[in-house]
């Protein structure tokens, strides 16, 4: 996905930022976040299990990660919830003279 793919996709529509934050865990936000018409996760801030499902909510429709979280996508459940999902990879600030190859 591409820049002027990411704005046709959430132009008109309303849409929450889910960042992987600690503190999310100290809430129960579900409910709020996937109210959205849009949820964009960072890194792990996506539900693994009944815990995190409570604090982050269930609804996925862009993931945006970087080198760190990027191996999720090999691991189940991860796998499954990423499988149709649009990727936003963030180049990390190091090694920018090699190409990315971890996925």
């Amino acid at each position: 996905m591409d820049l002027d793919q990411f704005k046709a996709l959430i132009k008109d529509r309303s849409v929450i930022l889910v960042g992987n934050s600690v503190e999310l865990m100290n809430y129960e936000s579900a409910d709020f976040i996937d109210s959205h018409d849009l949820v964009v996760r960072f890194g792990k801030a996506i539900e693994a299990n009944e815990r995190e499902r409570k604090a982050v909510g269930r609804k996925l429709n862009v993931w945006i990660t970087g080198d760190f979280r990027a191996p999720m996508i090999r691991i189940e459940p991860y796998r499954t919830m990423l499988q149709n999902v649009p990727i936003l990879y963030v180049r990390s600030r190091i090694h920018m003279d090699r190409p990315y190859n971890k996925i």
